[in-house]
């Protein structure tokens, strides 16, 4: 250890080294040999300028720190744009299938209609986005969304497949929006989990995510006419039929629409016939919503009278 001590001052003594006051390391340059050895407490000396710089370094780390604080938003304010924040995309999203499914059915979209549905539509998924906001315990909410998850997702693909023209423009864009939302919301293993069991719903009930069985609105009389001739081809009528055929030639319009949809349950005794001459339909019209109120188990086959099936409205005595 003498032999060492005597070794390192000689060589600091000719300026072959440099001490680290830190460490207590002595570092030798290339003609010497590199050795360690601690330093004595008195060692431990910081010049001045070190110790001035160090507490510059530190009182310009708190002002930056003390102005960063005072820049700060209140929790409050805070809240209240994320909030905003989080809605307006979802808004956006469930105003474009509202106007989606609008256009689907060929209706007309107004700038007053759009407010009024966003009006009534809109504040319950907005107080779920501030709830899920404002709790904190995470898995709760994780358990939350996956629940609203997959029931809206599920009963928005059942929507699409059987429901009738009036559910699907009142309830699949809120639906929609429910579901994204939910996603968004989730981690990947729960959102993965939460579309796995929408799509074992689908593949239990045999839906499909396109909807086959909608009730189509003719365009045109041309539309009418190729429904009534499956050939396509022109018939030759005797004026009085032309003259009946053009009576009862009517678009189905969504007033028909809702007059078919609740009319037709409340007759005892229904034949393509019986429609024909109540609505003032043409008899395509009139089959096709009798398939419809078959399917949707409103009403049930009661007889086959005079080459036509009778039915009757479920419940019926």
């Amino acid at each position: 250890m003498a032999i060492l001590t005597e070794l390192s001052s000689d060589v600091a003594g000719e300026g072959l080294c440099q001490r680290d006051v830190h460490t207590g390391t002595i570092y030798v340059d290339a003609h010497g040999k590199r050795v360690s050895a601690p330093l004595d407490a008195e060692d431990y000396v910081l010049d001045d300028s070190d110790e001035d710089e160090l507490v510059e370094d530190e009182s310009n780390a708190q002002t930056l720190y003390a102005q960063v604080e005072d820049n700060k938003l209140d929790a409050s304010t805070e809240f209240k744009l994320d909030l905003i924040i989080w809605c307006m995309p979802f808004l956006f999203i469930f105003e474009l299938l509202n106007i989606l499914i609008q256009q689907q059915y060929h209706e007309t979209v107004t700038v007053t209609g759009e407010i009024k549905t966003v009006a009534t539509r809109l504040p319950p998924l907005c107080l779920l986005i501030w709830w899920t906001q404002r709790e904190s315990r995470r898995w709760l909410v994780q358990l939350t969304m996956l629940s609203v998850g997959t029931v809206s997702g599920a009963y928005f693909i059942y929507l699409v497949n059987d429901a009738s023209y009036l559910a699907n423009m009142a309830q699949t864009p809120a639906l929609g929006t429910l579901w994204i939302y939910a996603i968004v919301r989730l981690d990947l293993t729960y959102a993965l989990l939460c579309l796995g069991l929408v799509g074992t719903f689908l593949w239990a009930q045999g839906l499909s995510l396109r909807r086959t069985n909608m009730v189509q609105m003719p365009p045109k009389k041309s539309a009418i006419a190729a429904a009534a001739n499956k050939t396509g081809k022109k018939k030759k009528w005797s004026k009085g039929k032309v003259k009946d055929k053009a009576q009862n030639a009517v678009y189905l319009d969504k007033i028909l629409y809702e007059r078919v949809i609740k009319e037709v349950p409340t007759f005892k005794m229904i034949t393509p016939s019986v429609l024909i001459d109540r609505l003032k339909i043409n008899g395509s019209m009139a089959r096709l919503a009798i398939r419809h109120f078959e399917r949707e188990g409103q009403i049930k086959p009661l007889i086959h009278h005079n080459g036509q099936l009778v039915y009757t409205r479920t419940g019926s005595d």
